[in-house]
């Protein structure tokens, strides 16, 4: 996993809620084309160097960014979105922002977001890389040691300090394409079984459960239909998740060998295992297979 910091400048903002929003970021024609001396690499090499899995640290509302080197250490952003990269680069001319087509894009995952953040939380060579990603058209520049956020710092009074309004730290409007998946499973019914342990139940107990991991998903994989399945809150969807079940090629629900380890698990496990999901099919074959090979379940 490699890290990078991506410079947001404040008439950006709108675009950077977007891009949260949609799980997408993307870069103009003039920004690939330039030439980072610094690095010996042009701005498409950078993008194109991003890899499902890389974090990009976006930062936004800095001070002026015509100092020397070095000289943000100190600083504080106004926000800070830390995203898992979720697709690698790819070319579209789909509208997402109003302003520009930007069709250099990456797909992402948000993690975690902050408010007021400091640069000592981020680390040197993270405000660095931010810097310099904000003299050079916001490209994504490597960041050398990247230390994992959250972006809070520790107070006395058994309390944590969070960099902004609590509310800031959700990342589930990212995922907006799993609200149409659940209304697509659901067919407007307001009761329906749970895919794994096939028990009828109301509406706001089931949840649209992506079958390959959504952060390993490339944007044509978020939006496949069969790779998505209605889980119960009761126990299946995390089961599934963590992969305490699988899929078999069959549709068959196996148990994880791990699961027995765990007695409470285990006994979960065995009440879904060796049920057939419904409405299994030959496309979700791929998913179920990736699923399996995720938590280490040979086929």
């Amino acid at each position: 996993m490699s890290a990078f910091g991506l410079y947001v400048p404040k008439s950006g903002a709108e675009n950077l809620g977007i891009g949260m929003r949609d799980g997408v970021w993307g870069w103009k024609e003039d920004a690939v084309a330039k030439q980072v001396h610094a690095l010996a690499r042009r701005g498409i090499e950078l993008i194109e160097a991003l890899r499902p899995g890389d974090v990009l640290v976006f930062g936004f509302g800095g001070p002026s960014s015509r100092v020397a080197a070095g000289g943000w250490a100190d600083a504080t952003l106004g926000a800070v979105h830390v995203c898992a990269v979720a697709a690698s680069s790819y070319r579209s001319s789909d509208p997402v922002w109003p302003d520009e087509l930007y069709p250099h894009r990456v797909g992402l995952d948000e993690v975690e977001r902050g408010r007021g953040v400091a640069g000592v939380l981020l680390g040197g060579e993270a405000m660095e890389a931010l810097r310099q990603s904000a003299n050079l058209y916001g490209l994504p520049i490597p960041i050398g040691a990247y230390r994992p956020l959250p972006l809070t710092t520790p107070t006395e009074g058994g309390e944590i300090d969070l960099a902004g309004p609590l509310d800031a730290m959700r990342h589930a409007a990212a995922r907006r394409e799993q609200a149409e998946h659940r209304r697509r499973l659901l067919g407007g019914r307001t009761s329906a079984p749970c895919a794994l342990c096939g028990r009828v139940l109301p509406e706001r107990h089931l949840r649209a459960a992506h079958i390959k991991q959504r952060a390993r998903c490339s944007e044509r994989e978020k939006r496949a239909t069969h790779n998505v399945l209605l889980a119960c809150v009761f126990g299946c969807d995390a089961l599934f998740e963590h992969g305490d079940v699988v899929i078999a090629d069959d549709g068959t629900i196996v148990a994880n060998g791990r699961s027995q380890e765990e007695p409470a698990v285990a006994g979960a496990v065995a009440a879904i295992a060796g049920r057939r999901v419904d409405g299994f099919a030959a496309e979700r074959l791929p998913f179920v297979q990736w699923h399996r090979t995720r938590h280490e379940v040979a086929s």
